[in-house]
């Protein structure tokens, strides 16, 4: 294992969905033909991924909502989300001991 490399263990159908989800509304909600990112870092004992986008910007009002079970930003875009998808991947990281979970 390279020095880089981050050895997680996990229940891997749940860290599927803490991953799907911000990822995939990254590119539902992202302009047609840009990049998506993911980055990540560690904060002292932590593990900080940050899912990166081109597309509109989110007010601050509704950004502070966007976990929150059955939110959505825009329920024109045609994704055919419940809104629960965020708020699901952020349960499961808490359980899992995750402590922090910010949109920015």
């Amino acid at each position: 294992m390279a020095a880089d490399d981050i050895l997680l263990k996990c229940d891997a159908d749940r860290m599927q969905r803490v991953f799907d989800n911000p990822l995939r509304n990254a590119v539902i909600y992202s302009y047609d033909g840009t990049e998506i990112a993911i980055e990540d870092w560690r904060s002292k004992d932590n593990l900080v991924l940050k899912f990166c986008n081109h597309g509109g910007t989110i007010l601050k009002e509704r950004l502070e909502r966007i976990f929150e079970q059955f939110y959505r930003l825009d329920t024109e875009c045609g994704s055919g989300g419940t809104g629960l998808g965020l708020a699901i991947a952020r349960k499961i990281v808490r359980k899992s001991a995750g402590k922090e979970w910010n949109a920015v």
